[in-house]
């Protein structure tokens, strides 16, 4: 959802959407992870985290109103700073 492409921006929202209703169809309502974002990133490159955080919260708005009509919570795990650079606290 974070990267600056929008192709892989794309390709990830229809991906989670399809995931949406096979979980729908199992009656689960809770769906977590690094969906904000993606992996893996390279810091050999620059890293442009506030572009990538614009584009993780576009898409989680996004994803948030298709995941209501299915009943599924959207949990965001914090990941170290390590595997992610968007979201490294619970702050």
């Amino acid at each position: 959802m974070g990267s600056s492409d929008p192709g892989i921006r794309k390709n990830a929202e229809e991906w989670i959407a399809r995931l949406f209703d096979v979980v729908g169809q199992l009656d689960i309502h809770l769906l977590g992870g690094g969906l904000y974002s993606y992996w893996p990133v390279d810091f050999s490159k620059p890293v442009n985290k506030e572009e990538d955080w614009k584009y993780s919260v576009e898409g989680v708005q996004r994803l948030s109103e298709l995941a209501a009509l299915y009943d599924i919570n959207l949990g965001m795990e914090v990941l170290n700073r390590f595997e992610n650079h968007i979201l490294n606290t619970s702050e």
